[in-house]
């Protein structure tokens, strides 16, 4: 199919889409805030895709090489939509906006709703670090901003999140603040 894809065969182009739809949606979904820009995300992960695949025929694992082609695909669009100061506070945070919708453990499904509930800086420090395993050099190098600022805005993740989850399970009291 890739070989078809390199030769432009719009057959082969959206049975790769189809194919592999899910999987970028679920690698897309930490980098967006919302159901539209993780739709975004995905389709310039594909334009991303097929653009390589009409340059060379690829050799290798794709699952692998097309994860990267979503997470620098994410990162673009965090690049994209960061204009000014970055804020490390958001209204949205407050408790008692969370839905209690979880039982006693956060599912993915969860876990993304929460990320996605985050300022776009501590979202996406705290996906490349935890997800995918960068550092924090990689990761002020992918961003453009210091290894500190990096630890900060991962820091600043964790705090957020912590009462965040809380909430969302009920186990505000079972969660201790160091």
């Amino acid at each position: 199919m890739l070989d078809a894809c390199h030769r432009q065969e719009a057959d082969a182009q959206r049975r790769l889409y189809r194919e592999w739809y899910g999987f970028a949606r679920s690698k897309a979904l930490p980098y967006g805030r919302d159901s539209a820009a993780v739709e975004e995300i995905v389709q310039d992960a594909f334009v991303k895709l097929f653009n390589a695949l009409r340059r060379e025929v690829f050799r290798g694992v794709f699952a692998a090489w097309f994860r990267r082609i979503v997470v620098n695909a994410g990162i673009d669009h965090y690049r994209r939509e960061r204009t000014g100061p970055v804020e490390l506070l958001d209204a949205e945070l407050a408790p008692g906006n969370v839905p209690n919708e979880a039982p006693l453990r956060l599912e993915r499904d969860d876990c993304i709703r929460l990320l996605q509930r985050l300022p776009p800086a501590c979202r996406m420090v705290f996906t490349l670090y935890v997800f995918e395993e960068y550092t924090h050099p990689e990761i002020g190098e992918r961003l453009g901003i210091s290894a500190g600022t990096s630890r900060a805005y991962l820091f600043r993740a964790r705090e957020l999140l912590r009462p965040l989850v809380g909430t969302y399970l009920h186990l505000t009291h079972f969660l201790p603040h160091e």
